[in-house]
């Protein structure tokens, strides 16, 4: 197929792109094409080729929308990484600002889109999803026939199903920490603390390996604990995360060191309870 057989629409409102893809839901959609230039560097398709069809999404104007109210933040699936990571500290949840800056480049920040990180897959070693779990993220999928809105981690669109928005709580967290090692292993933790005890904790690790852990469960054994933890409420946690992340296809290695990083999260824990 030649370059000139390739069509490319160039939606200019969010319910023209949803006529426009229900009528085509196997064209393209192009954002930052990041995931595709990805894809290409590496030679998985070879030669590599565009489809058919593509769908620009660069001049939806709902795509692109940040706003704030008292109870959540919403960033519009088209917003950039880079852009997101530009809102500043006081409304990007540290947690999430993290786990944007581990993603690429500046310059694949600056192309790359909050929605395509989150529909691309999991190539990015979990980074923003994870910190979209413990945040307890949502996305809103929308199509010709109407809107749902899931949990961000699972974000997997339908046939015709368009990610316009990404919704975050707006909560206070006292303590929030993200790791991501080479080997694409990654923590993503928040915790709210008062009068030293630990009140609500959120965890997730996330791996090539086994994708993304959370559980309630886990978290709410600590539910309360005071702080500094005591050595056998921090153990039994530890304990607890090694024996569920007892996976085939994961090795003790990085069984230990998810564990470690778990570790790392809870020391956070007791040097900022007392104060």
């Amino acid at each position: 197929m030649r370059d000139r057989d390739i069509k490319v629409y160039r939606p200019r409102s969010l319910n023209g792109l949803l006529r426009l893809y229900s009528l085509d839901p196997d064209a393209l959609l192009y954002a930052g094409g990041t995931a595709i230039a990805l894809r290409a560097a590496a030679g998985r398709e070879r030669p590599f080729r565009l489809p058919p069809r593509l769908i620009m999404l660069g001049n939806v104007p709902e795509l692109g929308r940040i706003t704030r109210t008292p109870r959540h933040l919403d960033i519009g699936a088209g917003v950039t990484l880079g852009r997101a990571l530009s809102t500043g500290r006081n409304v990007l949840p540290a947690v999430l600002a993290q786990a944007i800056a581990s993603v690429g480049t500046p310059p694949v920040r600056n192309l790359g889109t909050i929605g395509g990180n989150l529909c691309a897959g999991r190539e990015d070693g979990g980074a923003v999803p994870s910190a979209l779990a413990v945040l307890d993220g949502q996305v809103e999928l929308r199509s010709a026939a109407g809107a749902r809105w899931v949990r961000a981690w699972l974000a997997e669109p339908r046939r015709g199903e368009v990610l316009t928005r990404v919704r975050i709580p707006m909560e206070e967290w006292q303590a929030q920490g993200f790791r991501r090692l080479a080997s694409g292993l990654t923590l993503a933790a928040a915790a709210r603390l008062g009068r030293g005890a630990l009140e609500t904790l959120h965890f997730c690790l996330a791996g090539s390996d086994f994708g993304l852990l959370r559980s309630r469960e886990l978290e709410d054994s600590l539910k309360n604990a005071r702080l500094p933890l005591a050595p056998r409420a921090r153990q039994g946690f530890l304990r607890e995360l090694e024996e569920r992340l007892t996976i085939p296809g994961l090795g003790s290695y990085a069984r230990a060191t998810a564990v470690r990083l778990a570790g790392w999260f809870l020391d956070r824990l007791d040097e900022a309870g007392p104060g």
